[in-house]
């Protein structure tokens, strides 16, 4: 595992990456293991924190993990830089991440670059796919906010500010904002009796991606809560996660 500091024109982005630990030649797939929201980093000097990224990579890719603008620790300005708006910035600080690191580890082959996160990381790695396709090939989005209109104000509005006041922002930020765009292969995982992100958000997006006449790629989990604790379901989960991101990052040219 690789710990970077990286200088980009918005600042020093922080990113680990991490290869197969057996032999490999050539360029390896990539997935962006991504969060990029409030309250939370990815990237820390403890092993703990790569043990399963470090599972995704022996399978054959390079797992990276960049903490964009709007996570916590870098000071106001730094968290400050997604105010009004959860889409643009996260998003496009992965994509200069992603440029950054290539420069730096040769074996990334970013024509190959699927996302995939839970919670705030689910919402942005649909967004990786939706808004995103030239970059994006495949996410796997694990229950994702897809619409902070339905998610919880104390957190949104510290953010985003009243929808009445703030009305294009979360329009931008919604996931239902051009799901009928979609082109690349999603993953939806969601636990059935999430309180924490709402299953029927993820409703909400397959119904309108089946709208769009895309069929959906949903994995729900009767019973499960936003933290998947059952340690079966945790294996399920990841294995899913895992074969979808094979199946659609491994053989891509």
């Amino acid at each position: 595992m690789n710990l970077y500091a990286l200088p980009t024109g918005v600042g020093t982005l922080h990113a680990a990456v991490i290869l197969p630990r057996h032999g490999f030649t050539g360029r390896l797939p990539v997935v962006d293991w991504v969060y990029g929201g409030p309250h939370a980093v990815t990237v820390q000097r403890s092993a703990q924190m790569y043990v399963l990224g470090q599972w995704i990579a022996d399978q054959g890719f390079a797992v990276v993990k960049i903490d964009n603008r709007g996570t916590p620790f870098r000071g106001r300005d730094f968290e400050r830089a997604i105010r009004g708006s959860f889409a643009e910035i996260p998003l496009h600080d992965q994509i200069l991440g992603l440029d950054a690191l290539a420069e730096r580890e040769p074996a990334l082959d970013l024509a190959r670059v699927g996302a995939i996160g839970a919670s705030f990381g689910g919402y942005l790695a649909a967004l990786a796919v939706l808004r995103r396709p030239d970059r994006f090939a495949a996410a796997v989005a694990i229950a994702p906010v897809v619409d902070w209109l339905d998610y919880d104000t104390t957190y949104t509005e510290r953010y985003l500010g009243l929808p009445q006041e703030n009305d294009a922002g979360y329009t931008q930020s919604s996931l239902l904002t051009g799901a009928g765009e979609l082109r690349r292969p999603l993953l939806l995982i969601h636990g059935t009796a999430d309180d924490n992100v709402h299953f029927s958000g993820t409703l909400r997006l397959t119904s309108a991606l089946m709208q769009a006449g895309i069929p959906p790629a949903l994995l729900a989990v009767p019973g499960a809560t936003h933290l998947f604790a059952d340690q079966t379901t945790q294996r399920l989960v990841w294995a899913s996660a895992g074969a979808f991101l094979m199946d659609n990052l491994e053989d891509r040219k």
